[in-house]
């Protein structure tokens, strides 16, 4: 009986490593799919955050353009500006020497 009783222990033991051969491939099953879950998840995120990063970088090129248009507006007008001083400048003179004509002909004229 004692020799039985070994083979029964021994198929008793068959038996847990079975369940625990089939427990560790259950195991290995779920965190397989958990970690391509994950990995799926991870991926979706990933690439959201990328179409986020071409928007972002779409806006940026956007506002640097916004940005040289203002310097060259800016530069335009300062051109303009300094052509304006010149014929303000210029309209001075004339003024003065048609103020200087007309008291010479008024004081020709007394």
């Amino acid at each position: 009986m004692a020799g039985e009783q070994d083979n029964t222990g021994d198929l008793t033991n068959k038996g847990l490593s079975k369940l625990f051969s089939i427990e560790i491939l259950g195991l290995i099953i779920v965190s397989a799919f958990t970690i391509g879950t994950l990995y799926s998840q991870l991926s979706i995120a990933q690439a959201e955050q990328d179409h986020r990063m071409d928007g972002l970088e779409q806006e940026q090129r956007n506002i640097k353009r916004a940005v040289d248009s203002i310097s060259t507006d800016t530069a335009v007008l300062r051109n303009e500006q300094a052509y304006i001083k010149e014929q303000v400048k210029e309209q001075r003179e004339d003024i003065k020497r048609i103020l200087q004509l007309i008291e010479r002909n008024t004081g020709a004229a007394r």
